[in-house]
């Protein structure tokens, strides 16, 4: 795996406050941006997949099961 540079428009004040934010706590600036984004993919998946299984919920619950529809039709057949 290898390493590329990235470009990024920031604040000046910003990136002055987050530099000397890394400095003080012994961060590397690149490791704590990839860190960040990574942590971030994760959380928007997380998010996805929790909203999936929501939704699921909702759709299980308004479901018909199919055993009680097959025994329904050979009732009426009846």
């Amino acid at each position: 795996m290898g390493t590329i540079t990235v470009t990024l428009k920031i604040d000046k004040d910003k990136k002055k406050a987050f530099y000397d934010f890394c400095h003080e706590q012994g961060l590397m600036v690149n490791k704590f941006f990839e860190k960040a984004a990574e942590n971030e993919i994760e959380r928007q998946l997380l998010n996805e997949s929790a909203n999936v299984f929501a939704n699921y919920g909702k759709r299980r619950k308004n479901a018909v099961d199919f055993d009680e529809v097959v025994k329904q039709i050979k009732a009426k057949k009846k």
